[in-house]
């Protein structure tokens, strides 16, 4: 069973620091310092998204994000 999970603006959301992050799990202890919990801010049809991370706004794709409790 595919589990499909809608992110829409509002949603936080964990967010890559590092390109390797997206190998591992966030939240976890050996994944610490890899991940940043963002804000959703804008979405658009295509998947992709301005996520607000720290303050800073940044422009990231719905494959490269995890969302935020699972």
């Amino acid at each position: 069973m595919v589990r499909e999970t809608i992110l829409l603006p509002g949603a936080l959301v964990w967010v890559p620091r590092k390109a390797i992050s997206i190998y591992s799990r966030p939240g976890h202890k050996m994944s610490e310092g890899l991940w940043d919990v963002g804000i959703i801010t804008e979405a658009d049809d295509d998947g992709n998204l301005e996520v607000l991370v720290n303050g800073n706004k940044e422009f990231i794709h719905t494959n490269f994000i995890r969302p935020l409790g699972n």
